[in-house]
Parts: C-alpha cells; sequence; structure tokens
C-alpha cells in the first residue's frame, strides 16, 4: 500500500481497511474465525476500522502497534467485542 497519514481513517470516513480486505479476501462471519485468518478492528465505536490482527488461536492473535514490536496477545473481551469484520486468505 501507498504511504499515509496517521489520520487516514478518519480523514473521508470510508471503511478503507474493510473495503480493501474484501478485494483480496474472502469475509467470513467473525463466529466462524479460526486460526491463520484476519480480524479488522473498529478501536472505538462510531469510527472506521483501522487495526487488524491474525488470529493465532481462539483465544490470542498477533498483531502490532507503531512504537512497540510485533507480539502475540490474549483475545481478551476487550479486543473481541471490537472485531468488526473477520476475512480468510483465499485457497490457490
Amino acid at each position: 500500500p501507498p504511504a499515509y497519514s496517521r489520520d487516514w481513517g478518519e480523514a473521508n470516513g470510508c471503511e478503507t481497511l474493510i473495503e480493501a480486505a474484501q478485494r483480496h479476501l474472502a469475509a467470513i462471519p467473525i463466529c466462524e474465525a479460526s486460526a491463520g485468518d484476519v480480524l479488522v478492528f473498529r478501536l472505538r465505536a462510531g469510527l472506521v476500522a483501522k487495526h487488524t490482527g491474525i488470529k493465532v488461536s481462539q483465544t490470542s492473535m498477533i498483531h502490532a502497534v507503531e512504537g512497540h514490536p510485533v507480539c502475540e496477545v490474549t483475545l481478551t473481551p476487550w479486543w473481541t467485542r471490537r472485531v468488526a469484520a473477520a476475512f480468510r486468505f483465499p485457497r490457490i
């Protein structure tokens, strides 16, 4: 993807991240997400989704946040209630 600013998600109010995922990945119901699937998060209600993680297990995911290393974290209720969409890599 091209370079973007920190406010790219709020700049026009469009679901840019979800729309990009829909073009390249297969949308699945959130409840069916399993290891290897991509989770898209809406970090605050009313804002566009602009964070992703890769599900590792039913209870964890791998993600990165600016200024911190990539890490595996527990999918706590804080995270799970913010999942806006789930996607699976297409089978080739």
